[in-house]
C-alpha cells in the first residue's frame, strides 16, 4: 500500500461540530465550484473620471497644508487646529465624501476672507509695507492662488452633487474594475 497518498479521502463519520479538512491536490483542470453574483457593472464615465482629477489635484493640495501646517505648529502650536480642517479636506477627496469637503471648503474661504482682511489691515497700518512691492506682489499671488483653489474646490462638490449614489460609491471601491463581485464561499 502506497504511505504516501497525495490526498486524504473523508471517511464516513456522523455529523459532528468540529468537521475535517481534507487536503485534495489541486491541478489545473480541477474543477472549483463558486458562487457569484454580479452586482452592477459601471464604466467610468467622463464626470466619474474629473471627479478623480479633481480628487487627486485636491489630495496634493490637502497634503502640502498638511505639510505647511505642521511646519508652522513647530513655532506655534495654535496651527496644529487648521490641521484638522486640512485632514478632513483630504479624507473628503478620499472617500468622495460632500460632508467632509463643504467643512473644508468653509475652511479655505474664511482663511482666505481672514488673509484679505489682515493684508488691507497690514497694509493700513504701516507705511513700510507700501514700499515693499515684493511683499505685496507676493501676496497677491498667494490670493490668486487661492481663489483658483476655492473654485476647483467647489466644482468638485457641485461634480460629486451631479454624480449617482451608485457612482460615488463605485468611485469609493476600486475604480478600476469594470465589474464588482460578491463570493459566497
Amino acid at each position: 500500500m502506497n504511505t504516501h497518498n497525495l490526498s486524504k479521502t473523508p471517511i464516513e463519520q456522523p455529523i459532528s461540530s468540529n468537521p475535517q479538512l481534507v487536503e485534495v491536490p489541486l491541478t489545473p483542470n480541477t474543477p472549483i465550484a463558486v458562487q457569484a453574483i454580479i452586482i452592477e457593472s459601471i464604466e467610468l464615465n467622463p464626470k466619474m473620471r474629473l471627479a478623480l482629477t479633481y480628487s487627486k489635484i485636491i489630495n496634493i493640495i490637502c497634503i502640502l497644508d498638511i505639510i505647511f501646517g505642521l511646519c508652522y505648529s513647530l513655532y506655534y502650536p495654535n496651527f496644529l487646529v487648521p490641521i484638522l480642517f486640512s485632514i478632513s479636506g483630504y479624507l473628503g477627496t478620499k472617500w468622495f465624501n460632500k460632508n467632509l469637503i463643504i467643512f473644508y471648503l468653509f475652511y479655505i474661504v474664511f482663511n482666505f476672507i481672514f488673509r484679505v482682511v489682515n493684508f488691507s489691515w497690514l497694509l493700513s497700518q504701516s507705511y513700510e509695507l507700501h514700499t515693499n512691492a515684493s511683499f505685496v506682489v507676493l501676496s497677491i499671488i498667494l490670493y490668486i492662488f487661492e481663489i483658483l483653489i476655492i473654485i476647483l474646490v467647489c466644482r468638485f462638490l457641485n461634480l460629486l452633487k451631479d454624480l449617482l449614489d451608485s457612482e460615488i460609491k463605485f468611485l469609493r471601491t476600486d475604480f478600476n474594475t469594470q465589474k464588482q463581485f460578491i463570493c459566497n464561499c
